[in-house]
């Protein structure tokens, strides 16, 4: 269970019928996934960045290392912080910050969601009957609390540009294209800026380890 822009990555030599084979030997249900916001290092660099072949390992990508989730037992993982989108929005959309107090209960107790929404994923399920999917984000079955798998998204990429530029007008996107109408004001904004994305916690990514040790990969 996932969308085109997200890649799901393993431990170097691992493959999925690695993960099957262990999620049997625990005798877990499925695996869950954390999605991972990937963005270039300059708002220029999605102009000059291929059609294809624009990800990783073949382009530069960063993300925000600290940890963005923690697992439960018998329940899914919460949410341990605002996430690069809520990042951006405050500073170029012109979205309110949830303030200190909001962001330190986050870190320290987690949430359902995260203040752009809910960002894992039931990515791997073992079927059974009387239990329902209720969306690629909700399950009923109990997944496992000993792995979590990232999910690479490609949310800021060059296609983004061009898909701004119809998206408003097409209609064809839920809640009357807010989320697309943001993300336009905000990477307007940035060009204006000939911004950055990165932050102060922005980390390369480098693979399966660079995820692992910011907590955003267990295995």
């Amino acid at each position: 269970q996932c969308d085109i822009d997200e890649f799901l990555l393993l431990p170097d030599g691992k493959t999925l019928s690695d993960v099957i084979a262990r999620l049997e030997a625990e005798g877990a249900n499925g695996a869950w996934a954390g999605m991972i916001d990937l963005y270039p290092r300059n708002i220029a660099d999605l102009a000059i960045y291929p059609e294809s072949g624009f990800t990783w390992p073949a382009a530069e990508w960063f993300f925000d290392g600290v940890r963005h989730f923690s697992l439960r037992a018998g329940k899914p993982p919460r949410h341990r912080y605002v996430g690069v989108r809520h990042r951006l929005d405050v500073a170029y959309a012109g979205k309110e910050d949830i303030g200190m107090k909001n962001r330190l209960k986050l870190r320290l107790l987690g949430a359902r969601k995260a203040p752009s929404g809910t960002l894992v994923k039931p990515l791997i399920q073992k079927w059974r009957s009387g239990q329902a999917f209720y969306s690629s984000h909700r399950t009923t079955l109990a997944l496992s609390h000993r792995i979590l798998l990232p999910l690479l998204h490609y949310r800021y990429t060059p296609a983004m540009l061009r898909k701004l530029e119809w998206a408003p007008q097409a209609g064809g996107y839920s809640k009357g294209n807010k989320d697309y109408l943001r993300i336009n004001a905000m990477l307007s904004k940035m060009r204006e800026e000939n911004a950055s994305f990165l932050g102060p916690r922005s980390v390369p990514l480098t693979g399966w380890d660079s995820l692992e040790k910011t907590g955003n990969a267990v295995w």
